[in-house]
């Protein structure tokens, strides 16, 4: 099938981009020394972690327990929920999932801790934890003073197994590249240096320290104490990291139709919010960067034209460069693998609706 024949809106991957982008991630992971727990939120696709493990991943880290029960459903274990994961339904499904494979979680609370610790001790197994540690994002995680403290409450508690120290420096990985970002995202990630020489004087190790995302990978995988990384939006990228990460191209875009040309300077094509994420960035066509995304409705895109687009009519297809991967892959049940504009494969995407 040529991607001509799809109907639209259609999510389309170049392969040949897809395999690249996971190339390079494990050549530069392989050459620090880093180990690779990539994040399947970014793309909730099954092949993909598959070509991921057979570069060198040693596990997979996920945002939501559900994540977690669909790649344990499909054979993969060593899972990370880098989230805290809260309340007695949520904490009964997280021993039930430890029972079947090894899945580690991150604690920042010791409320949180001694609920996980109870349901393990009753279910007779031991739950692997990490401390999150606030970097500096001011989202979860607690600080490098609390983590001390937390961690050695943690080696007392039954049910729980400690294992390391997990954080997110989110709030530095949007800064240009250059000395000024290098300089600020190892200034965050010295916190768990701090943290891990506190544990060491005290005799607790810390074997593990998670951290890391597209936006900074390479300067977190050269910090002495980082040991895995918790990169996805590398696999598939969007306008929004392309913007600051140049090493990786984007692969995803969304097939679109043009569906009215009400005048000159604009046109409206057939995806708005129901399959487009548009709330942190807006996009441009592929290969056209002067027609640009101005406006989303419910199913309505709205793009401002020139002249220059006087060949976009209604009926004809186009490729709209994804914004933001996070937020707009689980709106389609299948990405279509396209290798010179021809569709070689249809993967599913089951991690979609995986919120819980």
């Amino acid at each position: 099938m040529h991607v001509e024949d799809l109907d639209t809106p259609t999510l389309l991957v170049d392969l040949d981009t897809l395999e690249d982008n996971l190339k390079k991630m494990s050549e530069v992971t392989a050459d620090t020394g880093t180990f690779l727990r990539p994040h399947f939120k970014a793309y909730k696709c099954i092949p993909i972690v598959e070509r991921q493990m057979e570069l060198g991943a040693i596990g997979v880290t996920c945002a939501k327990l559900s994540e977690a029960e669909v790649l344990a459903d499909h054979g993969f274990d060593h899972l990370l929920v880098a989230n805290e994961v809260c309340g007695d339904v949520k904490v009964r499904r997280l021993v039930e999932l430890r029972k079947r494979v090894e899945v580690m979680v991150g604690v920042d609370s010791l409320i949180a801790a001694e609920t996980i610790s109870s349901a393990a001790v009753g279910a007779g197994v031991k739950v692997p934890v990490l401390v999150d540690v606030d970097l500096g994002m001011n989202r979860c995680g607690t600080t490098p003073e609390g983590a001390i403290q937390l961690a050695q409450q943690l080696v007392q508690m039954q049910g729980l197994e400690f294992r390391g120290l997990m954080g997110y420096e989110g709030h530095l990985i949007a800064m240009q590249e250059g000395e000024e970002k290098v300089k600020a995202v190892n200034e965050a990630l010295d916190h768990f240096v701090f943290v891990k020489q506190a544990l060491a004087y005290k005799g607790i190790d810390v074997g593990i320290v998670s951290a890391g995302g597209t936006g900074d990978y390479r300067t977190a995988a050269q910090h002495p104490v980082v040991t895995e990384l918790q990169v996805g939006s590398y696999t598939l990228m969007d306008t929004l990291y392309g913007a600051f990460q140049p090493d990786f191209k984007l692969a995803a875009t969304i097939l679109c139709t043009v569906i009215s040309r009400p005048t000159p300077d604009r046109l409206v094509i057939d995806v708005g919010r129901k399959g487009v994420n548009t709330q942190l960035n807006l996009s441009t066509l592929k290969n056209r960067p002067t027609v640009a995304l101005k406006l989303t409705y419910a199913e309505h895109g709205e793009m401002e034209v020139g002249e220059e687009a006087a060949d976009l009519q209604p009926g004809v297809k186009v490729e709209l460069e994804m914004p933001y991967a996070d937020g707009t892959v689980h709106l389609y049940e299948n990405m279509h693998l396209i290798r010179d504009g021809e569709v070689v494969d249809v993967w599913p995407i089951v991690g979609r609706g995986k919120i819980q």
